[in-house]
């Protein structure tokens, strides 16, 4: 569902699924409208659930079985993807736009040692981060 959240002073989307209680307000409170393109902006901005006007372009490589799995999967229509060698291993890099870092993130870690994250170096950072976090965890006693 996409709305103007009256909290936030924004356009937001909001799961269905989430939402316990809807209750009538009394009179317009919209202050501005949107028109149906800037409206497709806002759904088609970004990767995943998350949407607004302001995306980063996110690249990462992924290796062995999850080249496959993501050569014929596309997350965002303004994704890019090329086949590259790296020290004679092949990898297939992906651009996309995205407008929130940890949704992309998630998704990246589900290919788990056969990924790994490029640009830009904030998407970098939360990558190597998590990756830290987990091996601290691994080691971690019960």
């Amino acid at each position: 569902l996409v709305s103007y959240d009256l909290q936030h002073k924004e356009l937001r989307t909001f799961h269905l699924s989430r939402i316990l209680d809807l209750s009538r307000i009394s009179g317009d409170r919209m202050k501005e409208r949107y028109s149906d393109a800037e409206l497709d902006a806002f759904i088609h901005s970004g990767y995943g659930i998350f949407m607004g006007k302001e995306v980063t372009y996110v690249t990462f490589r992924v290796y062995g079985w999850a080249i496959n799995t993501l050569a014929t999967q596309t997350w965002h229509a303004k994704q890019k993807q090329r086949f590259v060698k790296e020290e004679g291993q092949d990898a297939l890099e992906v651009t996309l736009p995205v407008a929130n870092l940890h949704e992309i993130l998630s998704a990246l870690l589900f290919f788990g040692p056969q990924a790994r994250a490029l640009a830009p170096p904030e998407f970098v950072n939360l990558y190597n981060q998590a990756v830290e976090n987990m091996q601290i965890r691994i080691k971690t006693p019960l």
